[in-house]
């Protein structure tokens, strides 16, 4: 018989005395117990978990993205800034430095002004051009 391979390979067959007799879930193994609702509904809410941490990961990442730009636009801002105070630093040694000249001459014209009332000494200030 050209079958009685696949007879031997699929086990005795049933008499008739056992051939009605149906199967318990007793007889079939656990992993062909479970339906395949349960495993459509397991990749359905896998599938959500994955979606939902997928949108998360975008959000942090723009999120990430606007903290970036905030970050660079206050380094720029401070850089600017500092090279602000830089020259206004530069502009107030160089104030400083010339009021100081000018209280100097001050000092000196009212001590030849009052030289020249006590008694006539020489002028001895500077003109300032």
């Amino acid at each position: 018989m050209a079958l009685d391979w696949l007879a031997d390979f699929a086990g005795p067959t049933l008499d008739a005395g056992n051939a009605d007799t149906s199967f318990t879930e007793a007889d079939v193994p656990a992993e062909l117990t479970s339906p395949l609702a349960d495993e459509s509904q397991n990749q359905e809410q896998l599938l959500f978990q994955k979606e939902k941490l997928t949108r998360k990961v975008r959000d942090l990442l723009d999120r990430l993205n606007d903290v970036e730009t905030r970050a660079a636009s206050l380094h720029y801002q401070v850089a600017r800034l500092s090279e602000d105070n830089k020259r206004l630093e530069i502009g107030y040694t160089g104030a400083n430095t010339q009021a100081n000249g000018l209280n100097q001459l001050v000092q000196d014209l009212r001590k030849e002004i009052h030289q020249l009332k006590n008694g006539g000494a020489e002028p001895s200030a500077k003109a300032v051009s």
